[in-house]
């Protein structure tokens, strides 16, 4: 077994030939100092520091077998310190990973909790043979160092009548008691979520099983539950949902089901809400803030995506989306842009009434708003030559070229009318938030260099927009490891 130092010596090692990853080509939006990142994990503001930690493979620009969490945090979303991995496979239960998973922090200390993956040689399909899923506990006193593991359960303690797909706990306070949900994949490729009930200290009894009527794909990955505008709601990413319509287009989704009663007695209602209607979403974890703001990052990417992301060419690949509030409005979830990211703003630019096209240069990365005067009138913006959101006929679509978009093509969302669009662009991220959230289109784009054009097409619309500096970072993981 390789101890836990030398796989950290292994991962800063392999991030000090990637640095620094400032001159990257994105500059609000985390990346992976180097190699492959995918799901926020641990979610949490503990002493006033906001904790974000994800999956992350140095070694390489694909998952692979040796992963760790990698961690960021700050405390005001502009200023990020990057610290050594808190966790790496270091023991029997958790050697061929260390997968996604959340945090509980408390008092003085910060628990983590998560999945370790175990996979047997020979001949298996991992799915019903060979798989180890253990369910596993880390603890630390400074929010840094993570040790003490602790086996909480295993395959022999999931029911029976489950594949050996059963991962993500995500421990929630719910009905005055905490409560851990772990993803699962049945015998009969249906996706659930198991609820468990802390029955003493870090002891966990299974009260529940939550599912739809109707199957809902074949695994539930990533579960999580809150409570806002006095609805609960249970987030997942399942798989293997077919299309519908125009809905549920990406190979995987992310999205919500209303709770009919509490976790340990109710069940979902079948009625599951994409939380995203782009191209690459997946894997969101939400959090409490201690402004008791549920606040929400997703995954900038997608697993098995059926597009390419050209940034591995320079040993990178993927980024987290930003910082999202959750509220509900009239009866709806929406996600607006923490307000905090408007420190990143560089003056201001207004185009009054916009009647007919108009072409304005652009930076590559940008803050901006289009107010379409008429909600029902139809629209076009075409962003750096290579991406179109259009508006007709009660359709709003957001498609890009061949080369720019890398496979990805066309995404449709059926709108009634549409009076605001809020936008950021980051060299080759977009996220749009439309009419205050209520529908969120997030994708990665590959425009060519030297374009940097917007062009407007429109009866009557106003557009403003303000460049945007760059996140700060400070490399703190070469003194942390002094400490291992």
């Amino acid at each position: 077994m390789i101890n836990q130092q030398d796989l950290l010596a292994k991962a800063l090692s392999a991030e000090k030939r990637g640095m620094p990853w400032l001159s990257r080509p994105m500059h609000v939006h985390l990346l992976p100092p180097v190699g492959w990142m995918n799901d926020p994990n641990g979610l949490c503001q503990w002493k006033g520091e906001v904790h974000l930690f994800f999956q992350y493979n140095p070694l390489d620009t694909a998952p692979g077998a040796t992963n760790y969490w990698g961690h960021y945090t700050t405390r005001d979303y502009i200023h990020y310190d990057y610290h050594i991995p808190a966790l790496c496979g270091d023991t029997p239960w958790d050697q061929n990973g260390v997968y996604s998973g959340s945090a509980w922090a408390d008092g003085d200390r910060m628990t983590l909790y998560y999945t370790g993956n175990v996979k047997a040689a020979g001949d298996h399909d991992y799915i019903h043979t060979g798989r180890e899923h253990n369910t596993l506990m880390a603890q630390s006193a400074d929010g840094i160092h993570f040790s003490n593991k602790r086996l909480l359960l295993s395959n022999a303690d999931y029911p029976k009548d489950l594949t050996l797909h059963v991962r993500d706990p995500k421990v929630v306070a719910s009905d005055g008691k905490r409560q851990m949900l772990l993803g699962a994949r049945s015998n009969r490729d249906v996706g659930e979520v198991l609820v468990y009930e802390e029955d003493g200290p870090e002891k966990w009894r299974l009260t529940n099983r939550l599912s739809t009527a109707t199957p809902l794909g074949y695994m539930w990955e990533c579960p999580d539950y809150f409570e806002l505008g006095g609805k609960g709601f249970l987030s997942i990413s399942p798989q293997g949902v077919p299309a519908r319509g125009d809905c549920c287009q990406n190979i995987y989704q992310s999205g919500v089901l209303e709770m009919a009663g509490t976790l340990a007695e109710g069940q979902p209602i079948d009625d599951f809400v994409e939380y995203d209607r782009g191209f690459d979403f997946y894997a969101p974890q939400t959090f409490a803030d201690e402004k008791g703001r549920r606040i929400l990052v997703a995954w900038m990417g997608l697993p098995d995506a059926p597009y390419t992301t050209p940034t591995v060419s320079e040993g990178w690949i993927h980024a987290l989306t930003l910082p999202r509030e959750l509220s509900v409005q009239d009866g709806r979830l929406c996600q607006r842009p923490l307000p905090e990211l408007k420190a990143l703003r560089q003056g201001h630019c207004e185009v009054g009434v916009i009647r007919e096209g108009v072409t304005l240069p652009l930076p590559r990365c940008f803050e901006a708003i289009f107010h379409n005067d008429d909600p029902a009138a139809p629209f076009r913006l075409t962003l750096f030559d290579g991406c179109a959101l259009t508006y007709e006929g009660g359709m709003l679509s957001l498609s890009f070229e061949p080369k720019c978009g890398q496979g990805r093509t066309l995404r449709r969302v059926r709108l009634d009318q549409v009076r605001r669009l809020h936008f950021f662009v980051d060299e080759t991220a977009l996220e749009i938030f439309v009419d205050g959230g209520h529908t969120v289109l997030t994708s990665r784009f590959f425009p060519e260099a030297g374009a940097d054009t917007l062009k407007i097409y429109s009866g009557a619309a106003r557009f403003e927009y303000w460049p945007l500096s760059s996140f700060q970072y400070e490399d703190c993981s070469g003194k942390e490891f002094e400490h291992v």
